[in-house]
Parts: structure tokens; C-alpha cells; sequence
């Protein structure tokens, strides 16, 4: 039993010291796409977006790398995403505080 324990303990922490957040995700993506390596850094912005609906700057660097690979449809989505977000933001931003 405790020899079980131990393994889920282990596989616990191991899940935890290996997870990246959604700003080390959109990070990694940039790198990718500085390399060119549209693809994999597609990647990389999706995994920051699903640990974050709301990572306007991962929408709308996904959309240009989908520019890049020609994905004409796909970037409009991700920059319209992008805008919708960046314009909630602001209309919080400009709300007067009461």
C-alpha cells in the first residue's frame, strides 16, 4: 500500500513540475515562429488559448502564423477572436469606477 502511495505521489508531482503555463505556451510559440516553424508554433498558441479562452495576444499570434502558412479563413477567425477580446477590455478599462 504505501509502495502505491508513493508511486501516485511521484506521478502527482511529476504532473506538476512538468506543466507549463499559458504564457510559457505562447513563449515557446514565438520562438517556433521566429524559427519559422509555423506548424509547431500553431501548437504551442492553441495549448496557451486552452489554458486561457481569454489570451488575445495567443489568438492573434496564431492568427498570423496561420496568415503565414496561407490559412486565410483560420487567421480571420483567430484575429476577429483577438479584436473581440482586446475591445471587452478596453470597454472595461474605460467603465468608471463607482
Amino acid at each position: 500500500m504505501k509502495y502505491i502511495l508513493s508511486l501516485l505521489t511521484l506521478f502527482f508531482i511529476s504532473l506538476l513540475v512538468s506543466a507549463q503555463t499559458a504564457e510559457e505556451y505562447y513563449s515557446n510559440g514565438m520562438v517556433k515562429f521566429e524559427q519559422q516553424e509555423y506548424n509547431l508554433a500553431i501548437t504551442e498558441f492553441t495549448k496557451a488559448i486552452e489554458l486561457n479562452k481569454n489570451y488575445a495576444e495567443a489568438f492573434c499570434k496564431r492568427g498570423i502564423t496561420k496568415h503565414e502558412l496561407q490559412d486565410f479563413q483560420g487567421a480571420k477567425g483567430d484575429i476577429q477572436d483577438s479584436s473581440c477580446m482586446m475591445l471587452q477590455l478596453m470597454k472595461i478599462i474605460q467603465k468608471p469606477l463607482n
